[in-house]
């Protein structure tokens, strides 16, 4: 943050940060800078813990931390401080605490810190949609330094005077990362004491790769490997640069000799990864090594949870977490921060606070990953939060070729876990599930509306097919006969659809091309006939009794949504509903599909 300073005191950072009216947040690397560690409570037999009840990065350096400070003191005599003392340090303000940590401890070289501008965090809502129309005319835009130009700036009041969204990833250019990428690479080399290249001015691919060869020339000697990392390149995939700029780095990467041994690139996504690697186009996609990003096992949430702040955490209290999370790192980071942050004494109660506080405070992090879920793996996670577990196989049946890519989506956003040894999707996170429940939208969409009534008619037509053979193998006139015995209203009803007079004779084919789908459940489920038909249906189980049951529970759903289809009132029909229909359907097609066409 502050590029070409020649250093400075924790008072004179404190004081930088005043006059920027700037708030001070917290260390980038905090655990490092307990000055709690760097005491002994005088009553150690009270107080053992105390060292490693407070997140820390290493306690047992204290002794040597202190013998280097410099003081005259032996490193023994601030054993004795009494309990008061060390508890006014805990209770003092950070810029005390930090100052007093770098006098006694001087072991940072890098003043790496957070801050923020100081708002009141009560005075608004942590999502926009939930402000006030008084909140939105007192709100304060900050503008990233990215976006300070005349262009970007005059598309955001045009934007927001047209009531639209503002689109960030159409205002940043090539040109605007570019520069981002000389800036970050020139800090880098000032870390290292490297002399910067006279020329810095980069604005295109070829001024990008003159650059390069000069700072490899630089740092060869050192040995070192420069590596570019590109998180969420959604942002740069969907702008119309987009293409060029991989297909530079590209270039860079495989068909430059003097760069190529020197520069390596990460680039992290979510759907846009999954297009480049399945895009035998993409300038990318046979150059790079792919690796799926996969949550932590509850063995890894473990390590993750103990080894940073030197705790043994009871095994209840971590598979606690590793439910909540699913294995999430950045959900399980946020919540142990929390908790080391209220003491450890009370760790379950702190846990159940932090969860509330992320549900509270930090839910629009699970909406943006929402937003960037397409519609069929939005229908996709929500049949994982009704049946937790789902066969990759069945994916197929109801979504086709939207089922791997979503199924990828889900995996690297962290909200369901694939096994490729099993080929089971299942959830992961009660937490993520608990805001779905609670704020996750499903919008009956076209799509889904047209292929749950594509999954009707064929199901329809499936039961027909089954019910011609079964009937006619009795006789040819047996539903005619059955009709105008037991329900001679429904008789007249086909009649009048097949335009028959009432002495006419009509096929069992005949009948069903004029009935319902539900005259076909009913027909299927007679009691007469279903301890020969239920020979189809024993996916839906073993048991007969209960096949009966599932299959009229499956008509009783069914029913009423093809209903409203033909009477184009699919605005009536909630999104869940559709999802079911479609699970039903396909589930329905498959016992029927052994019937020859």
């Amino acid at each position: 943050m502050l590029q070409g300073d020649r250093g400075f005191t924790i008072p004179q950072v404190f004081r930088l940060l005043e006059v920027a009216e700037l708030e001070y947040l917290q260390m980038l690397d905090w655990p490092s800078w307990q000055i709690s560690d760097l005491f002994v409570s005088a009553d150690r037999s009270q107080d053992a813990d105390r060292s490693r009840n407070s997140p820390s990065s290493n306690s047992s350096n204290s002794s040597k931390t202190l013998e280097n400070a410099e003081t005259s003191e032996p490193a023994e005599t601030w054993e004795t401080l009494s309990d008061q003392f060390l508890l006014g340090l805990e209770n003092s303000d950070p810029e005390t605490q930090l100052h007093l940590y770098d006098l006694l401890n001087p072991i940072h070289r890098l003043l790496d810190f957070w801050c923020g501008h100081p708002l009141n965090a009560t005075s608004f809502p942590p999502s926009p949609e939930d402000w006030t129309p008084e909140q939105y005319q007192n709100a304060i835009v900050m503008w990233h330094p990215l976006l300070c130009n005349d262009f970007v700036f005059q598309q955001f009041v045009t934007d927001l005077q047209n009531l639209k969204p503002f689109a960030i990833q159409s205002s940043i250019s090539s040109d605007v990362i570019y520069q981002e990428i000389i800036q970050r690479l020139n800090q880098c080399l000032r870390e290292q004491y490297i002399d910067l290249p006279l020329d810095c001015e980069v604005y295109d691919p070829q001024a990008l790769k003159d650059y390069l060869c000069q700072v490899i020339n630089l740092v060869s000697s050192h040995r070192l490997q420069v590596i570019f990392m590109f998180d969420e390149i959604e942002l740069i995939s969907q702008a119309s640069w987009g293409h060029s700029f991989f297909a530079n780095w590209r270039s860079l990467l495989s068909n430059t000799p003097s760069l190529q041994d020197y520069l390596s690139a990460i680039f992290c996504g979510a759907d846009e990864m999954f297009k480049i690697s399945r895009d035998v186009g993409s300038p990318l996609g046979n150059i790079l090594e792919w690796q799926e990003l996969e949550l932590l096992s509850l063995e890894d949430t473990a390590r993750l949870l103990c080894e940073p702040i030197q705790y043994t955490w009871a095994d209840d209290f971590i598979e606690e977490v590793f439910t909540l999370t699913g294995g999430h790192p950045f959900i399980i980071q946020y919540l142990m921060q929390a908790v080391c942050s209220s003491g450890l004494n009370e760790f379950k109660q702190s846990l159940e606070e932090a969860k509330r506080q992320f549900l509270r405070n930090q839910r629009f992090q699970f909406k943006n990953w929402w937003d960037k879920f397409d519609s069929p793996t939005r229908m996709i996670y929500a049949r994982l939060a009704e049946d937790k577990l789902l066969s990759r196989k069945s994916i197929l049946k109801e979504f086709r070729d939207a089922s791997d890519r979503s199924i990828s989506i889900l995996s690297h956003t962290g909200v369901a876990n694939y096994n490729w040894e099993t080929g089971y999707l299942k959830y992961a996170g009660s937490l993520f599930k608990d805001w779905f429940d609670q704020f996750g939208d499903l919008n009956v969409t076209p799509d889904i509306v047209s292929r749950v009534d594509e999954l009707l008619k064929d199901l329809e037509r499936r039961l027909r097919q089954l019910l011609t053979r079964h009937f006619d193998a009795k006789k040819s006139s047996w539903l005619q006969n059955h009709f105008e015995k037991n329900n001679r209203k429904r008789w007249q009803d086909i009649l009048k659809r097949a335009e028959k007079f009432e002495d006419s004779s009509l096929s069992n084919n005949e009948v069903l091309r004029n009935t319902d789908l539900g005259d076909l459940f009913e027909l299927t489920l007679l009691g007469t006939e279903w301890n020969e038909l239920c020979k189809y249906f024993t996916n839906l189980s073993s048991d007969k009794n209960q096949a009966k049951s599932r299959l009229t529970e499956r008509k009783d759903h069914l029913i009423p949504i093809r209903n409203k289809l033909r009477h184009v009132r699919e605005d009536e029909i909630e999104s869940t509903a559709f999802l079911k229909a479609q699970v039903f359907c396909v589930e329905l097609l498959e016992s029927l599909s052994s019937l020859p066409d």
